[in-house]
């Protein structure tokens, strides 16, 4: 089957693989998840908390801010247990 998740994986390692070495680290802690267009809210939330908006504002703004976050947390902790080990990674 052309579109299993296997032979996808193995494309995108061998994309990542082609990159140049300072880039490699970020490419794999920013995956091609649905909620990359989250990461807009980022300076939308410390905007509007500098222009004083409606604290109901700012709070859904920071809100949606963090998911993205938290996932670019999660992966970048699983990278770096998978290259420092279980120890200094937390798994």
């Amino acid at each position: 089957m052309n579109g299993s998740p296997k032979s996808e994986d193995s494309k995108i390692t061998t994309t990542i693989r082609e990159l140049p070495p300072q880039k490699r680290g970020l490419a794999r802690i920013l995956p091609g998840h649905g909620l990359q267009f989250l990461l807009l809210f980022v300076p939308a939330g410390v905007v509007s908390g500098y222009l004083e908006w409606d604290s109901t504002v700012v709070f859904l703004l920071n809100m949606l801010a963090i998911l993205p976050l938290s996932m670019l947390l999660s992966n970048a902790t699983e990278e770096l247990a998978a290259e420092a080990g279980q120890v200094i990674g937390g798994e």
